[in-house]
């Protein structure tokens, strides 16, 4: 399942890419492992790549439109096997 590029950068889905670049440069300054303390560099480094990556994802169209389709289709064949896999079991159950 992909990651919420919007909730990472605290961001709504309707936001304009100005509002996206902002949002980057306010939190990539908040959690840049070389701007803070030692004693939280593992965090502040895994949150900053979770940031850039969202920032590289949502600043690209090609990028966020592939991972809306892959992440869609996903959840419609997940969506059809367990459905398919509920209705063996209660068939199994009932019979």
């Amino acid at each position: 399942m992909p990651k919420d590029y919007y909730n990472i950068l605290e961001l709504n889905r309707k936001c304009t890419q100005e509002e996206i670049a902002q949002a980057f440069r306010r939190l990539s300054l908040k959690y840049h492992p070389k701007r803070n303390s030692n004693k939280d560099f593992a965090i502040n480094n895994h949150y900053f790549n979770n940031i850039s990556e969202a920032y590289e994802v949502l600043s690209d169209r090609k990028k966020l439109i592939l991972i809306f389709l892959v992440y869609n289709i996903t959840n419609k064949i997940v969506d059809y096997y367990l459905k398919k896999l509920m209705f063996k079991f209660y068939y199994l159950i009932n019979c």
